[in-house]
């Protein structure tokens, strides 16, 4: 039987049914794309979290079997606002800072001056500068402190200043100018060399470690340190808050621990914490 050109026609077209049914097919396999994407995207976000992490552990590690000092990494969050739309929900961020120890405070803080007098700051620090530059951080060296940031270091100026000393300064009971300069070597009308405090923490005697900032990460947006989101400005200390590395067992890094989460958005514009992952020491070890 031979078809006519019209029945060739009619034969080759969909109906309508059929191009729905493709329609829909196309529709769940474009959904089912888009989801994958989405957790495989994820999956290596969460994963970069924890080797960024992982890197700025090995800094301080490293530096402290260098260096033969006490290094540290203190773990911040902080809560992020849309300044344009406040309406927005807020953005958490989490902040690592690792921190080598340089040296401790000799002289009680004079004129909010921090001296230490074996650092020679004097001669790695510039004399003079301009009251609108960036101020640094001096950080201290033990543990604990809360506060956030500000609770847990001193802004300085980024220059020295001098004090010069007399007669009346007192280092310790029964000790005079004249005394204090015999034992350590000073001639008279000698001067020290400290940074300037300007904001921060203000608490520091002698005898206090303290350190330097030698790197720090921010994760990406929409993950934080520990599982707790912080409320207010500014940065808050993580709730897991800080690793510690002594020159004797620096290589051994078995106390580590650190929780990684990543904030979701959630129903009615709230949020979840779900957690990403955890750092452990077995994670420093070069392989």
């Amino acid at each position: 039987m031979i078809l006519t050109h019209t029945q060739q026609g009619r034969r080759a077209a969909f109906t309508l049914v059929e191009l729905l049914v493709v329609i829909g097919l196309m529709a769940v396999l474009a959904t089912i794309s888009v989801a994958g994407y989405s957790a495989a995207t994820r999956g290596m976000a969460d994963r970069g979290t924890i080797q960024t992490t992982v890197s700025i552990l090995r800094v301080a590690q490293q530096t402290c079997q260098m260096d033969r000092v006490p290094t540290k990494v203190m773990f911040f969050n902080q809560r992020l606002f849309d300044d344009n739309d406040p309406d927005t929900p807020p953005l958490f961020q989490g902040t690592a800072i690792a921190i080598k120890q340089a040296g401790r405070i000799t002289l009680p803080v004079m004129n909010k001056l921090l001296i230490d007098e074996f650092a020679d700051w004097n001669q790695s620090y510039p004399q003079s500068g301009s009251a609108s530059a960036p101020n640094m951080r001096i950080f201290q060296m033990k543990s604990g402190g809360g506060g956030g940031l500000n609770g847990c270091s001193t802004l300085v100026r980024p220059y020295v200043s001098s004090y010069e000393l007399s007669d009346d300064f007192m280092i310790q009971a029964d000790a005079t100018f004249k005394e204090w300069c015999n034992k350590h070597g000073h001639e008279d009308n000698d001067k020290v060399w400290g940074f300037m405090m300007e904001g921060g923490k203000q608490e520091w005697s002698v005898g206090d470690a303290y350190g330097v900032e030698i790197a720090r990460i921010d994760l990406p947006r929409g993950y934080i340190f520990g599982s707790s989101t912080p409320n207010g400005e500014g940065y808050k200390d993580a709730s897991d808050a800080e690793v510690h590395f002594e020159p004797s067992g620096a290589s051994a890094a078995g106390g580590v621990s650190v929780s990684i989460s990543g904030v979701r958005p959630a129903k009615n514009g709230k949020f979840r914490v779900d957690p990403v992952g955890k750092v452990t020491g077995s994670m420093l070890d070069d392989k």
